[in-house]
């Protein structure tokens, strides 16, 4: 299910609508890294990982 699925459901419910708004900006950056690790394909495990990058 994808997160907007989700929040739509969930933004039904008014106690977890009261706590999403009121922590906004928080969600908003949740939000963001979500879809940027949606987006090229990782997941919330693979973000989590140590990267070796040697410039």
């Amino acid at each position: 299910m994808k997160i907007n699925a989700i929040l739509t459901r969930e933004l039904k419910n008014p106690k977890f609508a009261e706590a999403y708004y009121a922590d906004k900006e928080k969600s908003a950056s949740v939000l963001a890294l979500y879809h940027a690790r949606e987006e090229v394909g990782l997941t919330q495990a693979d973000s989590k990982r140590p990267s070796i990058n040697h410039c």
